[in-house]
């Protein structure tokens, strides 16, 4: 079980929720939009409903790069919104480029970098639920009229075919290269990469088990794993794993 470790006699008596991220970027709160792909599968407005209430909220959403509603789009549509957008570096890297330049050109503040996901998961629900319904379903915006054209309704290998296996820390020294935009980590779980995305130069790492779909066995994200430890403070003294039975380990 978690349990807050609350501390007292703090001078509390102006509070806020407020925070800054990546140096000057406010959020009223520390709760954001994380990627997700394909917003209209579930609502007609996808991903621009998604941006308008993230604006609303005065937070912050990533967009995915397989997202129904294009890069443009989405920041025509909330022109006043604080966007970051998702990628992967992906087997072609001139593709990778462009959707960095476009995102820089309508002004996204930050790329966040899926690092968890080198081969895709074994979605055999996603598979099974998706294929009835394939025909109807919207085409991905930002890889029509690309070289990745193909993969937009989902018919040429999906996201399988678009992704590189051989991809190591040295290629996020490359898209570091080809953007003034901070890059932040999504997918870390470890205190090891934790070290290696810091020595790398990315200005943030997200830790996140991809929901959990992505690789059998691991831990939520909630739990004090490696890279919790490295990155949250943690009660020193506490001797236990955070996400094992009748565990009382405090979250700072």
């Amino acid at each position: 079980r978690l349990r807050l470790r609350p501390r007292v006699l703090r001078g509390v008596a102006q509070r806020s929720t407020e925070v800054t991220l990546l140096g000057d970027q406010k959020l009223s709160l520390p709760v954001g939009i994380s990627p997700t792909a394909a917003h209209r599968d579930v609502h007609t407005d996808g991903e621009v409903a998604t941006a308008k209430a993230a604006r609303d909220a005065k937070s912050v959403m990533v967009l995915s790069t397989f997202s129904h509603t294009s890069i443009e789009d989405v920041r025509s549509a909330v022109p006043d919104g604080l966007l970051w957008f998702q990628t992967s570096i992906h087997k072609d890297r001139d593709f990778t480029r462009r959707l960095v330049e476009r995102a820089e050109r309508a002004g996204y503040r930050a790329l966040i970098l899926t690092v968890d996901m080198a081969v895709p998961g074994q979605w055999k629900a996603k598979r099974t639920t998706a294929a009835a319904s394939l025909i109807d379903r919207p085409k991905m915006a930002n890889l029509l009229g690309t070289s990745m054209d193909h993969y937009a309704d989902r018919r040429g290998g999906g996201y399988a075919g678009m992704i590189d296996a051989s991809v190591t820390w040295d290629d996020v020294t490359w898209l570091k290269g080809i953007s003034k935009l901070p890059v932040v980590a999504k997918g870390i779980l470890t205190a090891e990469d934790a070290e290696e995305a810091i020595k790398h130069g990315v200005s943030a790492i997200l830790v996140s088990n991809h929901g959990g779909r992505q690789l059998d066995g691991l831990p939520s994200t909630v739990c004090p794993t490696a890279a919790a430890r490295f990155v949250l403070p943690l009660d020193p003294t506490s001797a236990r794993d955070g996400c094992s039975p009748n565990s009382t380990t405090p979250i700072s």
